[in-house]
């Protein structure tokens, strides 16, 4: 909390898990114009990283994201609060799956997420960008790491030019590099 702020609102998983996981809602704040959304009990699970990284520090994560400013999470519409159901859902993953690995460069589809006129149902995990770099790592009681990912939310087509041709063309594409999520933009590689 003295990282990232209170929040005044928390969505909780409603799924099964055996873990806790909740998203808070954190009001926009002094050098952040819109509200963060950070998952909650994700960092208790310990994951695999594959390639040999064990013990580089990445085998707990907690995600987060930044809204555009102007959005607020206000009555209990689907089409608005996608954003917090689509965090719960994707740090349920390696719960449902102990092989899944949540980490910087990862691209999740999540088929659930297309929520009504919303067609962004991929997630690209990144390590934290400004001004959240300095909150990464959080050291845990016991001396554990847990690192933040920053999640950007993709259109399929989208994820498919990063797969092609890399992050430098998705930016170019998406007008510049931005991690503010906005439920609402275009899909910029519209067919």
């Amino acid at each position: 909390r003295a990282r990232l702020g209170d929040s005044d609102r928390c969505f909780r998983s409603r799924r099964q898990t055996g873990l806790e996981l909740a998203v808070p809602l954190i009001p926009p704040a002094e050098g952040r114009k819109g509200y963060l959304l950070c998952t909650q009990g994700l960092g208790a699970v310990v994951m695999d990283p594959p390639g040999g990284a064990a013990g580089s520090g990445l085998e707990r994560v907690e995600l987060f994201l930044t809204m555009i400013p102007g959005w607020e999470p206000t009555g209990e519409d689907p089409k608005k609060l996608w954003p917090a159901a689509a965090l719960l859902e994707l740090a349920a993953l390696p719960l449902a799956d102990p092989k899944v690995w949540i980490g910087p460069g990862r691209i999740f589809e999540l088929p659930d997420l297309a929520v009504g006129d919303c067609g962004q149902c991929c997630a690209l995990i990144l390590p934290p960008s400004a001004p959240f770099e300095d909150a990464d790592p959080c050291t845990l009681p016991d001396g554990e790491l847990v690192r933040f990912c920053q999640v950007v939310f993709l259109y399929r087509e989208e994820a498919q030019l990063l797969l092609n041709q890399g992050l430098p063309a998705l930016w170019e594409k998406l007008g510049g590099e931005s991690c503010l999520v906005d439920p609402e933009r275009e899909n910029s590689c519209k067919p």
